[in-house]
């Protein structure tokens, strides 16, 4: 069922602060919630083929969870299968915290292939942090961190992709780092980025290497 709330100063409104009850602080934003009003996931994409792949997404997880009560305490190994593939679904959902998706992961005792999705998310959440400390620690202190983290080979999740190679390209840019600077233009060509942006990044890259 769709729910829509307009938020106003408008005398006997009847919900005057939901967006910050439910955890927003701007407008539109847009989430799934529960049938008592808990916010399930926040929508980021605003396309229709987008809230329909959450939708799915989201049954799916709420599908998953309804076979594992179901289960209860016996068929151990199926109940194991059944909540690797909750934990999965969840972090593609950004549901969990990051170090409780890694109890949980070690907790079922996870191969390589999965703890590298968990590891990748986890490194997610630091990338948001960092991103929520750039007026607190300063741009040029951010970009130096970013700029290591790219260096050493690691590699943004989805939603952080283009703060992270865009902070990196602009510390390369200031540092006379091409390697770098090459490195994160061709992470960004690959994204949907808007033909004056892509030319204000070629000039970053230039600058990177002395041209």
């Amino acid at each position: 069922m769709l729910f829509l709330h307009n938020t106003s100063r408008v005398d006997d409104e009847p919900y005057p602060r939901l967006l910050q009850e439910k955890g927003f602080g701007g407008f539109p934003s847009l989430c799934f919630m529960d049938a008592e009003g808990n916010v399930l996931i926040t929508q980021g994409q605003r396309s229709v083929p987008a809230f329909e792949e959450s939708r799915v997404k989201l049954q799916g997880l709420m599908d998953v969870r309804t076979q594992i009560a179901a289960l209860g305490d016996g068929k151990k190994e199926e109940k194991a299968k059944l909540e690797r593939s909750l934990l999965l679904a969840e972090i593609d959902l950004q549901i969990p915290k990051a170090e409780d998706a890694k109890k949980r992961a070690e907790a079922l005792g996870l191969g390589k292939d999965d703890m590298a999705i968990v590891d990748r998310y986890a490194f997610g959440a630091e990338l948001r942090a960092l991103r929520g400390k750039t007026r607190e620690l300063g741009a040029d202190a951010v970009a130096a961190q970013v700029a290591e983290m790219a260096k050493a080979g690691k590699l943004p999740t989805k939603d952080t992709e283009a703060w992270f190679w865009q902070m990196s390209l602009t510390y390369a840019a200031k540092n006379a780092d091409g390697e770098l600077g090459q490195k994160a233009f061709d992470a960004l060509s690959k994204l949907s980025i808007p033909e004056p942006m892509k030319k204000r990044l070629e000039a970053m890259l230039d600058q990177s290497k002395g041209k």
